[in-house]
């Protein structure tokens, strides 16, 4: 189904980046992403993919 809606928007004309939990985060959350045991290793995983992807992050969000 998200590939259905990435083609429809790419179809559009729309620029779209998807952002996924990279291997980091992923192995932070576990297998229950909803367990709040590993709350402060996946925020911690997470807040680091995003400094990690800030730069490319920037440069789409400004078009370029």
């Amino acid at each position: 189904m998200l590939d259905r809606e990435l083609d429809v928007l790419h179809s559009s004309g729309a620029r779209v980046e998807l952002i996924v939990p990279d291997p980091a985060s992923v192995k932070a959350f576990g297998l229950n992403p909803m367990d709040p045991s590993k709350r402060k290793g996946a925020a911690t995983a997470g807040v680091a993919q995003g400094k990690a992807s800030a730069d490319r992050l920037r440069e789409f969000w400004n078009g370029r």
